[in-house]
């Protein structure tokens, strides 16, 4: 066994019971040890983010998502009321001044988040997936 000094994107997930499982061409030995959330979102939503804040988006995006899944988000998720009651919001860092421009909508539970779209600065009625 080495240890390899790069980023891999992994998802949590549980293998017939076993925590531990490999990962890419690279064979990357992951032991899932279950703290971290599962985040579900719209297989559309990357490239929408792209076309609306461009491609540095996507990678913030990706940082949301770690964030949701290890329960680390920071100070900048809101409860959301009205017909979203339920729902939270996180800041988009980098698609625009301050916190941002964009937020992403979601909905958490004790095992998981599901990020339902995004939306343009507090426009909480047009959410975009």
């Amino acid at each position: 066994m080495r240890e390899v000094d790069q980023n891999v994107k992994v998802y949590n997930f549980e293998v017939e019971d076993n925590h531990n499982y490999y990962i890419s061409e690279s064979k990357v030995l992951v032991h899932n040890s279950c703290e971290w959330k599962t985040v579900l979102h719209p297989g559309s939503l990357e490239k929408t983010i792209e076309k609306t804040w461009g491609k540095n988006a996507v990678k913030t995006f990706d940082n949301v998502i770690e964030q949701l899944a290890s329960g680390k988000a920071g100070k900048n998720v809101h409860n959301l009321g009205g017909e979203l009651k339920g729902y939270k919001a996180i800041d988009l860092a980098g698609t625009g001044s301050g916190r941002g421009a964009g937020r992403i909508i979601f909905k958490e539970t004790s095992e998981q988040v599901e990020i339902v779209g995004a939306v343009i600065g507090h426009d909480y009625t047009k959410i975009i997936k």
